[in-house]
């Protein structure tokens, strides 16, 4: 399977086309979903990182108001309210980092997630603070050789190392328009998520 698209992908494998035209026309806003977003919910817990609701043993997820639509919206739908169960996810992770007295004023991203734009903006609108992008297109990278020029000596210590080799990736801002939005979905979000959980003691 080729990401690429090179020549015989999409006819080899329909669903890849299929997935990448979707993923664009939604970046680009050609495709128009009625809301701000979707009328599904997905639980992506599967992952079950540190300090998601459910439990690390038991990786677990679903969607919830699938229809028998067999369209390009429909495939939308599910690929966006995915991105927004990744994103909710993370809001809940810094809300209970909140609780427990940090505080967050931005988040930083770096690796392959940068280059989808779409999910950057619904984290920013989700989490409600800017998402900032690295400069640097490998990020893991830059800071071994940022490191390796304090041991060879070119620079003293990393912040002078930083000032001098870094650069400013962009900046997205959370859409104001779509808070209301976001924190009634994050309710339904959090509400499926505890169903999970109350069905492990209940079965």
């Amino acid at each position: 399977m080729n990401w690429n698209g090179r020549k015989g992908t999409d006819a080899q494998y329909p669903s890849v086309g299929a997935f990448r035209s979707t993923h664009c026309r939604l970046e680009g806003g050609s495709l128009q979903l009625k809301s701000h977003g979707c009328d599904l919910t997905a639980i992506e817990t599967l992952t079950a990182a540190p300090g998601s609701i459910v439990q690390v043993d038991k990786h677990r997820g679903m969607i919830v108001g699938l229809d028998m639509s067999e369209n390009l919206e429909s495939l939308a739908k599910i690929y966006w309210a995915t991105i927004q169960s990744i994103c909710f996810g993370t809001k809940h992770i810094m809300d209970k980092a909140k609780e427990h007295g940090y505080h967050i004023e931005s988040i930083i991203v770096c690796g392959g997630v940068v280059k989808n734009s779409l999910y950057l903006q619904e984290l920013a609108n989700i989490c409600e603070c800017d998402i900032s992008v690295a400069g640097q297109d490998e990020a893991v990278l830059f800071g071994s050789a940022l490191i390796s020029t304090i041991a060879a000596g070119i620079y003293p210590d990393y912040r002078t190392a930083l000032k001098k080799m870094a650069k400013r990736g962009d900046v997205i801002r959370p859409l104001k328009h779509t808070h209301r939005y976001y924190r009634k979905k994050y309710e339904v979000y959090l509400m499926y998520s505890y169903l999970i959980l109350w069905e492990d003691k209940v079965i």
